[in-house]
């Protein structure tokens, strides 16, 4: 924000390209393999004003599109708040209810959010004091050895025993290759599209993005054949 101010400032006061000055305390915070480039000759002692400028509009268009700078006159960059109902209208929401004859409006909503959080907070604590109290057999906890904190940990279906004797002969698989195993007799990939459609080029999506974690692709082109599913660790 402190270069696109700067720029701001600079043309805003009808000043040219040719007096643009790029003061020290900014100039401090650029990269320094980054700061030649934005000289035409290495041995300047300021910027050129025009490299600077496309420097400055590419970073905003980085951070756009990754969501770290918002344009709220714009539809697909505006910040999300922005959207939301400003305060002056959340407090005012009996008078605007009754403008419009609704009255009891604010009332049910507020039950109901009431009545959500309890049943939220009553879950969440009868859920942390079964685990505590070893009731969840899922979880496996132990002591530390300082014996102030405990660790815990998920058990296994692969450790529990098979009491059919046909399921045992079966090997197990990773559930990515299970969702690719259904997703090709399905169809489901033709379902999935780009989460940026902006100049995005692939019109069908790259299944194994989808299935499967960058570190595992490799393993799961191995494993496409015949799939005989059991269970999923």
């Amino acid at each position: 924000m402190a270069l696109i101010d700067l720029m701001k400032m600079h043309y805003g006061s009808g000043k040219g390209p040719s007096t643009f000055k790029l003061p020290q305390d900014i100039e401090d915070t650029l990269s320094k393999t980054q700061l030649p480039y934005l000289k035409k000759d290495s041995d300047d002692a300021q910027v050129d004003p025009h490299l600077f400028e496309f420097f400055v509009y590419h970073k905003m268009y980085r951070r756009l599109d990754k969501g770290l700078l918002c344009c709220n006159e714009s539809v697909s960059y505006c910040d999300i708040d922005h959207d939301l109902i400003s305060d002056a209208l959340v407090d005012d929401v009996e008078k605007i209810a009754n403008e419009f004859g609704y009255p009891k409006i604010p009332i049910y909503c507020d039950e109901r959010l009431d009545a959500a959080l309890m049943t939220l907070d009553s879950t969440w604590n009868r859920t942390t004091k079964r685990i505590s109290d070893g009731e969840n057999l899922a979880f496996n906890i132990k002591e530390m050895k300082t014996g102030e904190q405990q660790d815990w940990s998920l058990g296994y279906d692969s450790l529990d025993k098979l009491d059919d004797a046909f399921f045992r002969t079966l090997s197990q698989v990773e559930i990515p290759s299970i969702m690719m195993y259904i997703g090709d007799h399905i169809g489901m990939w033709r379902s999935f599209t780009h989460m940026k459609t902006r100049y995005n080029k692939k019109k069908t999506p790259i299944v194994l993005a989808i299935a499967v974690s960058p570190g595992r692709a490799d393993s799961l082109q191995k494993a496409q054949g015949n799939l005989p599913i059991r269970s999923a660790r």
